[in-house]
């Protein structure tokens, strides 16, 4: 696949056999000019016309926060993709969809998942589990677009606060500010003086598994 940014003011992904499969469909709006493809600190992709200020087109993922760096890039299935850097959560995709992004698959003893952090299934990149910045925990089939299973809770606490945890002692806890509010109650204590690691695992069907030290 290559993606051109065309003298016409378009751009166009075309695949092996120079075939268009997608396009900003902006085709005659930059004759007079050179047309200009950016990628801008507020993480909005941008196509312009020559020194005009003036957008002709654009991916719409601005973050006015700039809590994110951007990253695009055109993949291997064709697609033209935003991630953000560094956690490569999906922003933004010519397919139409976002797309899921990348990450580990697994949480292990004593780590800790913050609001924006995610474990990702890696064999079909299909599921996702995250955490929201109102605290709560959600497991999202990315296939079927819809949310599996959530932990139903909610927190007013900075971001900082909010900590989905995998404790030594084997128990999966989600703390709001220090606070409680989501456990799975697999804990025991004679397991923090083991040596190895409790693992929160994303298997390849989305279901969540915890494995222990033994």
């Amino acid at each position: 696949y290559k993606l051109l940014v065309e003298e016409t003011g378009n751009v166009a992904i075309y695949n092996l056999y120079d075939r268009k499969t997608w396009e900003t469909d902006t085709a005659g709006q930059c004759t007079d000019d050179t047309p200009f493809l950016t990628l801008q600190e507020d993480g909005n992709l941008v196509l312009y016309c020559g020194t005009t200020t003036q957008a002709i087109w654009a991916t719409g993922t601005e973050d006015t926060t700039r809590q994110h760096c951007r990253v695009a890039a055109l993949e291997v299935t064709g697609y033209f993709s935003l991630y953000n850097v560094p956690d490569l959560a999906g922003v933004w995709s010519s397919s139409g969809k976002i797309p899921v992004g990348f990450g580990r698959s697994n949480l292990t003893s004593p780590h800790v998942l913050f609001p924006g952090m995610r474990l990702v299934q890696k064999t079909f990149y299909d599921f996702t589990l995250s955490v929201s910045e109102g605290g709560n925990v959600t497991l999202k089939d990315w296939s079927n677009e819809q949310d599996l299973w959530s932990t139903g809770t909610s927190c007013d606490a900075a971001p900082t606060e909010i900590e989905f945890k995998m404790q030594e002692d084997g128990n999966l806890v989600l703390y709001c500010d220090g606070a409680v509010v989501f456990a799975t109650d697999t804990a025991d204590t004679s397991l923090e003086a083991e040596a190895g690691v409790n693992t929160l695992l994303l298997e390849a069907s989305g279901n969540l598994k915890i494995i222990n030290k033994r």
